[in-house]
């Protein structure tokens, strides 16, 4: 592998690490404000045992923290991987191109699978979500050096 190879790969876990760490505290702050609520909260009858099931029903901020820098590091080192092994330039930006445009599809395809939605809107929105992050990815690259 050669060291530009190793610096996208290791660009690649700590944006994962960092999208991990956004989602994490964009998560838990709600979390925190909602379980307080909760324990403030006097609700007529309610139970220790009925609070804590509607805390246990909140969302897992470390779940979706999870899940998010699982998703990103897959996201990210699927294309690398490939890319790594093709030394044209050219043909490496198409091939990560490709490869990104086939997982973004297959993303946004399970994801209305899954949630039960309509997979064109699913579809185009994680497409065109996608294609957001590669450009302005590839435009700070190319500015920065």
């Amino acid at each position: 592998m050669r060291d530009d190879d190793h610096s996208r790969g290791n660009g690649a876990i700590s944006g994962a690490c960092s999208r991990a760490t956004v989602e994490l505290i964009s998560i838990y702050s709600p979390y925190d404000a909602k379980v307080a609520k909760i324990q403030r909260e006097d609700r007529k009858g309610a139970t220790q045992a009925e609070k804590r099931t509607t805390i246990e029903n909140l969302p897992s901020p470390w779940q979706a923290a999870g899940t998010s820098a699982l998703s990103s590091a897959m996201g990210s080192l699927v294309p690398l991987l490939g890319a790594a092994f093709i030394k044209d330039r050219q043909l490496r930006r198409l091939e990560v191109m490709v490869v990104s445009s086939i997982a973004l599809v297959s993303l946004g395809a399970l994801s209305a699978k899954l949630n039960n939605l309509p997979p064109v809107k699913s579809v185009s929105r994680v497409q065109f979500g996608g294609y957001f992050a590669i450009g302005v990815a590839y435009c700070t690259i190319e500015l920065i050096g």
